[in-house]
């Protein structure tokens, strides 16, 4: 990278919006580039003759002068528009501000941002330091942290009001100090983590005034919430004596064990259920290995279903999505040098590396934008992804 990220910046990247401190890349060569059998399977998203019509485009979010920033999730298009949230990091000054960015296709790369304000939380071009980690698909409620300077960060929601964003409303934490909100679904419902100097738990709101419920699995120490579908159905990490384990919690009320054996591992992301079963996104650790992605299928009525596909090298599985072609699921290759954006295509066995380096792709949408970052001309900038 040819410019370090500021240090606040960075910090704040490893507290609130990642599942584990960095891993070092290995340097082997790049893997999972096999082409598909694009005469027997022409819909293959990486066919040029197929539906997706094969490669991406990178576009690039506008920013202020100086400016870093982080495209964390995408809305579904609603009459061409598209909703992008995260946040940018100013150059002088709060480290992190919390935004949206509105347009369509053709012109999001130059629709100015919006700061999300939270009243009591004061910062710079009235916004309030944090950031903005989730929307859901129907892009009237984001959620994500506030913090104010030496304090924990706090669980936020912004609603849309009047063709706009309200100011966010704190939601409430149960006697715990702080905390954040990660997603939120069309109905609602909201999942994360609350914290304190001795505590981490799993967390779920039914609504922004709503009291949370925890999550949890027996026994467990920590705890957090990550990813959520609009059934109901929640995903993310526990914490033990051997390390973290990924959970799938659903709305049934089942706790599902996605852990495999000698491994640590991270649920990030889940997908609508297709009739009983969910894809759930995330990364396996197997022991003395680096991190790899993972894709899980599980059934929500039979936690014992539950399979899961490694996918050959190193990095995570940030979200993944059902297509007619099989999944689809983005995140970060780290078997290079620079971590760089990706997708892969089920089972894994093809990819296609996003246009950037030293970044990664956060979502996916079910209309096939990608979110995320990446570096360009020595910046970090959000980005989507398109198919051409």
């Amino acid at each position: 990278m040819k410019r370090m990220i500021p240090f606040l910046m960075l910090a704040f990247a490893l507290a609130a919006c990642q599942d584990e401190g960095p891993t070092r890349p290995t340097d082997d060569p790049l893997f999972g580039q096999g082409k598909p059998d694009c005469q027997n399977n022409p819909q293959h998203p990486s066919c040029k003759d197929g539906d997706g019509g094969g490669a991406y485009t990178a576009t690039d979010l506008k920013l202020c002068k100086r400016c870093d920033g982080i495209a964390h999730d995408i809305s579904e298009p609603d009459e061409d528009a598209l909703h992008v949230i995260g946040h940018i990091n100013e150059p002088m000054g709060w480290p992190r501000i919390a935004v949206v960015w509105t347009g369509t296709l053709d012109d999001i790369g130059d629709a100015p941002w919006v700061i999300l304000s939270t009243p009591g939380y004061p910062g710079p071009g009235s916004g309030s330091p944090g950031e903005a980690l989730g929307i859901n698909d129907i892009a009237n409620s984001i959620v994500g942290w506030n913090y104010v300077f030496a304090q924990p960060p706090v669980p936020v929601i912004w609603e849309a009001e009047g063709g706009g964003w309200a100011d966010g409303q704190l939601l409430k934490r149960a006697g715990f100090d702080g905390g954040n909100a990660r997603d939120v679904n069309n109905a609602g419902l909201i999942v994360g983590r609350l914290t304190s100097s001795a505590d981490t738990v799993a967390a779920m709101w039914s609504s922004p005034g709503a009291e949370p419920v925890k999550l949890e699995m027996d026994p467990v120490r920590f705890s957090a919430a990550l990813g959520l579908n609009n059934q109901g159905d929640v995903v993310g990490w526990t914490w033990n004596a051997s390390g973290e384990q990924a959970v799938l919690w659903t709305a049934g009320g089942m706790s599902c064990d996605l852990n495999p054996v000698g491994s640590k591992s991270v649920a990030i992301r889940v997908d609508d259920r297709d009739g009983k079963t969910v894809l759930v996104a995330g990364r396996v650790t197997p022991a003395g290995q680096p991190r790899q992605p993972a894709v899980w299928t599980v059934d929500v009525t039979n936690c014992g279903a539950a399979s899961y596909a490694l996918i050959a090298g190193a990095g995570r599985a940030l979200d993944v999505r059902h297509g007619e072609a099989g999944w689809q699921a983005v995140g970060d290759d780290e078997t290079g040098r620079e971590a760089r954006p990706i997708v892969w295509f089920e089972p894994g066995t093809s990819s296609e590396q996003l246009h950037g380096k030293n970044g990664l792709a956060y979502v996916i949408s079910g209309a096939g934008h990608i979110a995320g970052y990446r570096e360009n001309k020595g910046s970090i900038v959000p980005a989507v992804w398109t198919k051409k």
